[in-house]
């Protein structure tokens, strides 16, 4: 891919511009339909070569055919976004930090996780600049921070509804506590990919890191599904204590937080 491709694919692009190489394809994740996908950073509003606003999202065919899909971000916007990740530390080392975590969207997750690891196409200096900015090296503790709580939370809901006897609503909880376990260990071993469809392959790429045993049991209380509640719900309450064990020891900055609850 040359300049001058990037130039025709997207007409708006500015010499001021960053441009990042995001999705699949940089994160290794690709198949052979995939397209594509591309992050652009730039000032002020935009217009198409037809003279129409640029839209947030738009895709492209290079002149070999292959797929692109651009994402537009106006500077002004991760601005405001980096007023908030500025709080991370805050929301990790404050004593209330249980009710100042900034609430981040997924799409802005996905921001930043792109900005983090996106491969600079266009001025990556800048796209440096940006990832100190918005303090994406901190993203993971937040990330871990946040899937820790979302997990209990799903946790504390399963038990309350196992005592109920609604044995269908208690396993769905318990699977979505254990995707929230999933992603605790992720982000405690530095993946912030939030997209789900691929926590299970990006569990596989950590098994160095995570220990094959974590990764088996986590797979397994994840992808079966069981019919004795009662013995699911302690392997899972066990596999909670150890995995989150496992996350202290990987990411340290969450340690602070569970003694605060």
């Amino acid at each position: 891919m040359t300049l001058d491709e990037l130039r025709d694919l997207v007409p708006a692009i500015r010499p001021s511009d960053t441009l990042l190489l995001t999705g699949s394809v940089n994160g290794g994740l690709a198949h052979r339909n995939s397209v594509l996908d591309m992050l652009l950073i730039g000032s002020g509003t935009r217009s198409s070569a037809t003279g129409a606003a640029l839209s947030p999202s738009a895709s492209y065919t290079l002149g070999a055919g292959r797929s692109v899909h651009v994402r537009f971000f106006a500077a002004e916007a991760l601005e405001q976004i980096a007023a908030t990740t500025s709080r991370f530390d805050e929301a990790l080392y404050e004593p209330a930090a249980l009710a100042c975590i900034p609430r981040l969207s997924e799409d802005t997750r996905l921001l930043l996780h792109e900005v983090r690891v996106g491969f600079g196409l266009l001025n990556p200096s800048i796209a440096q600049a940006w990832r100190e900015a918005l303090r994406v090296d901190r993203l993971h503790c937040y990330l871990a921070f946040l899937h820790l709580m979302r997990h209990r939370a799903r946790l504390r809901s399963a038990i309350s509804y196992t005592m109920d006897g609604d044995a269908e609503t208690t396993q769905w909880m318990i699977r979505e506590s254990v995707e929230e376990l999933l992603a605790l260990v992720l982000a405690a071993a530095q993946e912030t990919n939030p997209r789900k469809r691929w926590h299970l392959r990006l569990l596989r790429d950590k098994e160095v890191v995570v220990g094959q045993e974590s990764v088996s049991r986590l797979v397994a209380a994840l992808c079966t599904w069981r019919h004795d509640i009662p013995e699911y719900l302690d392997e899972v309450v066990a596999l909670s204590d150890d995995m989150i064990a496992l996350s202290a020891r990987l990411c340290t900055e969450i340690v602070g937080v569970l003694d605060m609850e």
